[in-house]
Order: C-alpha cells, then sequence, then structure tokens
C-alpha cells in the first residue's frame, strides 16, 4: 500500500481515539494530539535537583556537546582577550573533531562507512567541532538533501532523510519496520529527557507546574514539562541554556548506560547461559549453506555490485570464515561484523565434496550480497525453555537496540535550532551577544536568530521528505 494512504489511515485512526479521549476524560485534545497532564512526577524532581552542582557541570557539558566550540566559547571564553579567545576557540574546535572521531570510532565506524558521509568525514567532523551535534545534524540534512533533489533528477528514488515512526509500517525506499516495542523505547526516552528538564528547572529555583505525556491518537510522541513561564524568562540566561540542553544531553549519556547494559547482559549470558544455548543450538544444526545470492542490490536509489555473485552458488557449504568453523548461521554474521570493510575468507563444500577456498572483498557498504541457511539436524529435538530463550533474549536485544538508536536521534534532532526543538531556544540564548553589533532589542535579536535557522532548516526538512510521497 502506498505510503501516503498508509498515513491517511493512520491520522484517521488517531483522531478517533482522540475524540474518544476528548468525549471520555477530561485530557486536553487538539484534533489528532492529547495531552496528559500530572503533578505526580514533581516532588521526584524536587529531590533530585538537590543533587546540585554536578547537575550544572552535566547540562553545561551537554551544550558543548550539541553546540561545540561556540558553546565553549559562550560559558567560559567571552570575557577573555582577544587573542587568548580566538587561539581557545581554534583549540576547542580541533579537540572537539578529535571527539568526533573517537564516536565514530565507538560506534564502529557507523558514521564513516555511511556511502554518503564518507567522502565529507572530515567536513562533519570539522562541523561537529564548530556547532556539535547541531552543526552535525544540519550538514546531515543539507547532504542528504542534495543527495535527494539530485537523484530526483534523474529518476531514482532515494531515502528520505526524515519520516515518520509508525509502528509496523516500513519506510518508504528503506527496508526498515518499526516494531511496535520501539514505540516502548520511545516513550523510556522522552520520560528521560522531559525529566531532566524538570530536574534542572527546580535546580534553577524555576517553578514546575505540570508534567505529562502528549499523544498522537494512541501513539506518544512526545513528553513535557511546564515551568511557570515568568520564572523561566526571569532567570539567568545560562540558567536557561542548562534547562534546555538538559534534555538531549540526558539521552546523550543514556547511550552509555545503555551500552553498558548491553555489555553486562552480555557477559551474564556468555558466562551462565551461552555454553548451554549454544551447545543446543549447535546440535540442532547439521551444516550452513548458502540460501541465495545477488547479482546486485539497490538502496537509496543506488544499485551496487554484490561481490558474491560468481563466487557463491546457492546450496555451497560454508565450513569455515577466516579459518574459523562456522556452526551456525551467526558464526558468519558475526565473523563479517568484526571484519567491516575488510577481505573475508571462506572454506566452501560443493556438492561432490570438493573443498574450496574464496576470498571476497565487501563493496562499498560493507556488504557482500548472499544469504546464509542452517540446515536442521533431523535427529535432534529442541527443548522449548531454549525456543522461549531465544525468543526472549532477542526481544530483549531489540529493545535494547531501538533505544540505543532513538535516544541518539531524540538527541541530536533536538540540539537542531529550530523552534520546536529545544535547540531553537538554545541557538536565541548563545548567539545573542555576538549581535550585539547590531544594537537591536533583546527580543527582536532573538527572533531574528529564531528565523534566521527558520526558512532553511524548514526547507531542509521539506527536501528530506519528498521520498515519502514521490
Amino acid at each position: 500500500m502506498n505510503f501516503g494512504l498508509l498515513l491517511a489511515a493512520f491520522l484517521l485512526v488517531a483522531l478517533a481515539v482522540t475524540w474518544l479521549f476528548k468525549k471520555f476524560t477530561r485530557f486536553q485534545t487538539h484534533y489528532v494530539i492529547t495531552l496528559i497532564r500530572t503533578k505526580k512526577p514533581l516532588p521526584l524532581f524536587d529531590q533530585l535537583a538537590r543533587i546540585g552542582r554536578p547537575l550544572d557541570w552535566f547540562a553545561e557539558a551537554g551544550l558543548v556537546l550539541g553546540f561545540g566550540a561556540f558553546a565553549v566559547d559562550y560559558l567560559y571564553l567571552r570575557h577573555k582577550p582577544l587573542a587568548q579567545r580566538l587561539a581557545l576557540f581554534a583549540a576547542a574546535i580541533a579537540g572537539l573533531y578529535a571527539v568526533f572521531y573517537g564516536l565514530d570510532f565507538a560506534l564502529a565506524g557507523l558514521m564513516s562507512g555511511n556511502p554518503l558521509m564518507k567522502p565529507l568525514f572530515w567536513v562533519f567532523s570539522l562541523a561537529y567541532g564548530l556547532l556539535g551535534f547541531a552543526g552535525f545534524t544540519i550538514l546531515a540534512l543539507i547532504v542528504q538533501a542534495a543527495d535527494i533533489v539530485s537523484k530526483f533528477l534523474l529518476g531514482k528514488k532515494a531515502c528520505p532523510g526524515v519520516a515518520p515512526l509508525i509502528p509496523g509500517v516500513e519506510i518508504p525506499n528503506v527496508p526498515i519496520v518499526v516494531p511496535v516495542h520501539a514505540w516502548l523505547s520511545l516513550l523510556l526516552i522522552l520520560l528521560i529527557h522531559e525529566g531532566m528538564h524538570g530536574i534542572l528547572a527546580r535546580r534553577e529555583k524555576i517553578k514546575v507546574k505540570s508534567a505529562g505525556l502528549l499523544l498522537l491518537g494512541f501513539l506518544p510522541i512526545g513528553a513535557f514539562v511546564e515551568p511557570d513561564d515568568k520564572e523561566l524568562k526571569a532567570a539567568r540566561d545560562r540558567s536557561q541554556l542548562r534547562l534546555y540542553a538538559a534534555g538531549p544531553t540526558a539521552n546523550l549519556f543514556s547511550l552509555v548506560v545503555i551500552q553498558v547494559l548491553v555489555l553486562v547482559l552480555a557477559a551474564g549470558l556468555a558466562a551462565f547461559v551461552n555454553p548451554w544455548a549454544t551447545q543446543i543450538h549447535e546440535a540442532s544444526v547439521s551444516q550452513v549453506v548458502v540460501e541465495s545470492v545477488s547479482e546486485n542490490f539497490s538502496f537509496c536509489g543506488d544499485t551496487y555490485d554484490s561481490p558474491a555473485h560468481r563466487a557463491l552458488e546457492k546450496g555451497m557449504v560454508i565450513q569455515a570464515i577466516n579459518g574459523k568453523p562456522v556452526k551456525r548461521a551467526s558464526d558468519v554474521s558475526s565473523e563479517i561484523a568484526l571484519n567491516k570493510f575488510k577481505p573475508v575468507s571462506f572454506s566452501l563444500g560443493l556438492a561432490d565434496g570438493t573443498l574450496v577456498q574464496k576470498t571476497i572483498s565487501p563493496n562499498e557498504l560493507g556488504l557482500f550480497g548472499f544469504v546464509v541457511r542452517e540446515v536442521g539436524n533431523p535427529g535432534f529435538e529442541v527443548p522449548p525453555a531454549y525456543t522461549f530463550y531465544r525468543l526472549a533474549i532477542g526481544m530483549v536485544f531489540s529493545f535494547l537496540n531501538w533505544l540505543f538508536i532513538l535516544n541518539f536521534l531524540v538527541a541530536t534532532v533536538n540540539f537542531l535550532p529550530l523552534g520546536v526543538f529545544d535547540g531553537g531556544r538554545i541557538a536565541q540564548l548563545l548567539f545573542l551577544p555576538y549581535l550585539g553589533f547590531l544594537r537591536m532589542p533583546r527580543k527582536a535579536t532573538m527572533k531574528l536568530i529564531g528565523r534566521l535557522f527558520l526558512v532553511p532548516l524548514a526547507a531542509l526538512f521539506l527536501l528530506n521528505a519528498l521520498p515519502l510521497f514521490f
């Protein structure tokens, strides 16, 4: 079904659900949006705000990650002599440039391996050094928009740069279907994000009226805290910056927590469960064979060669990979993942019993273009406990995976200097001192900053959404 029709159907359902909320509850509703307010978290905000100075350091560290060297300059360099200020500003760019390379290394080359980012990776690193995740995300939108327009002119279908995440619906031109449990991840992310806003508000002695959830129909699309508007506007600029930066910063630091959870869980499974599970899995598999080989494949409007074409054939038995015995399909995928973008050697068994060796190099996406299948052992009966274990552990790791991905997206997007995001207000306050030469009133200058970002970013969002409909 066309994505536009699916989106229309979803909005109709959302409209009906919102009408039910309006009819049978006291929740505040607006067409397809429902606001659920509560005061229950407020005592917790007060209690956690007593942590004190570490919360300030936390928020300011996030501000630097979000807005790069400009945040460093605003927070720590503005009142230094010009020569010293410029030297330290350049040092901040260089330091954050290196941090970006470190982030990419920690993510196993996820960014540098992207076909669009790879040739411009140094530019992305520089954008991050200058303007943090805000600069990185703006540049990503620019590069993706250029790719979309160029492919549109050539009659190709590009991948969208932005897309709504609707459970069970595949994103157009992208083979990704968002599972229902990803929305549980998103709900947790939003609670963490807004909860930290509430904590920093109380740390800065700003009253919080309420907190709550924002629903699109029946799906959570946001959470909120409602600080007292007068007290917020009366607060120091630095206090406001900490408050606005706190949410996306909490999401960024949550990435570390998630990684630690994954490592602890993996270590625990390896020590206590994996020996049992591995023994059963290997006993249930007689061999791992090549199920299919692609001649080429398309992704985001581009066609890529399949390195496995003419090297592998359906039915070949994969006996070893890089000299390591293959007893399960995961032995193949994990070895390829460990040697990303590197050639891989295969020991292959043919139908006549011959053993051959083949070394294959991946394409620019790091892919080989073949699918493997486990051939079951007919003489082995899999215990029900093992089947349940596989389903449960798969769900847990999938949940953590989506929690990591969506945390990163929520953090980086919220640093965008656009009014609907935290970054919009941050940008107005952060760049205000730099436009003092205009001698305009404070409010007028802040509105000007907002408009300077609004027009180009709105255009970029529209261009990035084009593949959803064309």
